[in-house]
């Protein structure tokens, strides 16, 4: 209820605007803690008039032509209350909505290509933007279009999708194979510097926390929609992974959603090692520890390193030894548990005691777990 105050309040600043976009936050607002209740669900309908837009292009906020009322944010929102709300007609309401949205898509159909920095994502909307002319761009304005595609029952398959993936992954701040700045975490637009509130690293826009958090719900709400879709599950636990990289603390709103992941996945032992180091980078280690011990003594998978890589930026490296020797994994997980000491020991020379059958895997792992370690 507090967004519905604010809007009030801009709407009173700003009375010319366009009543859409409120009225598109509204309904979704509504909708999602009632929607079983039928008088609630009407609002979808009232609110959405076919005569109250244009019916050619399909778009919700351009009733004012002189100021279009975010155009692609309003006719989103409303795509996703209307199939939610799923009153009579609504496949044929949406229709039209789905096409505009389509069109307004930054591909090869307006003139750009994939090595374009907006390739895949959508502006504000309106008229169509054509290179070089991209307007403003961002990944909140993407995402919502995206749930409105999904919600109308637009196929995981469908090309709209592959172009954004590449969008989004732009607006991610990771590369496995670069450390400095690859945290793992999300910037909001390619194009508009002055919107991205942590500002610029050298040729890159720092990442920071408000986006980082939509894009890591939109990760797992995407799984929680299909559980059984092994692409988006493996999606969403590397990207959960990538948001550890510098051993930072995460978002409440992303341990919240790793938290979740069990019951989606019980007895899956890498959504049990990414929420140990979720925990773990949120100074909850007695709850990750106890984790680890479970893992350890289960014999249900492979070790993770990147759990124990946590560990070891979170001051806990002599903890994670103990678990494993307590555990008897000392000897099952070997390559990883000399790996640790010799990280312990500060020393790669450390390894050249341990037995060749082990010495190659442990040195790979040492490399992640202690890159600055030379001979």
């Amino acid at each position: 209820m507090d967004t519905l105050k604010g809007i009030r309040a801009n709407r009173e600043r700003e009375p010319h605007r366009s009543l859409r976009v409120t009225q598109a936050i509204r309904c979704r607002v509504f909708l999602h803690h009632a929607y079983r209740d039928e008088n609630i669900r009407s609002i979808a309908s009232r609110t959405f008039s076919p005569e109250s837009e244009s019916k050619l292009e399909g778009n919700l906020g351009t009733a004012d032509h002189d100021i279009p009322d975010y155009p692609n944010y309003a006719t989103a929102l409303a795509v996703s209350a209307i199939c939610r709300a799923r009153r009579d007609g609504w496949q044929a309401q949406i229709a039209p909505m789905i096409g505009y949205l389509r069109r307004q898509q930054f591909t090869e159909q307006n003139g750009w290509n994939p090595r374009d920095a907006v390739y895949g994502a959508w502006g504000m909307g309106s008229g169509r933007r054509t290179p070089p002319d991209t307007g403003h761009v961002d990944l909140s304005m993407t995402r919502y279009v995206l749930d409105a595609l999904h919600a109308a029952g637009v196929g995981d398959s469908d090309p709209a999708f592959a172009a954004t993936r590449i969008f989004v992954e732009r607006c991610q701040n990771f590369d496995p194979n670069v450390s400095p700045g690859a945290d793992g975490g999300f910037f909001f637009s390619t194009t508009e510097a002055d919107t991205n509130k942590a500002g610029q690293a050298g040729d890159r826009f720092r990442s920071y926390g408000t986006t980082t958090a939509e894009a890591l719900d939109s990760y797992f709400k995407a799984v929680e929609l299909d559980p059984m879709h092994e692409w988006r599950r493996s999606e969403a636990l590397r990207f959960a992974r990538s948001l550890g990289t510098e051993g930072k603390r995460v978002s409440a709103v992303a341990l919240q959603a790793v938290s979740r992941f069990p019951e989606l996945f019980p007895d899956d032992w890498q959504t049990e090692f990414v929420l140990a180091g979720f925990l773990a980078l949120n100074g909850d280690w007695e709850r990750a520890r106890k984790r680890l011990e479970e893992l350890a003594a289960s014999e249900i998978g492979p070790r993770d390193v990147w759990t124990f890589l946590i560990a070891l930026q979170t001051g806990h490296l002599d903890d994670a030894i103990a678990l494993l020797e307590h555990a008897g994994a000392d000897d099952r997980w070997r390559p990883l548990y000399e790996a640790l000491r010799a990280s312990q020991a500060n020393s790669k020379q450390y390894l050249r005691r341990v037995a060749p059958e082990f010495r190659t895997v442990a040195e790979q792992i040492l490399s992640e777990l202690a890159p600055e370690l030379t001979d």
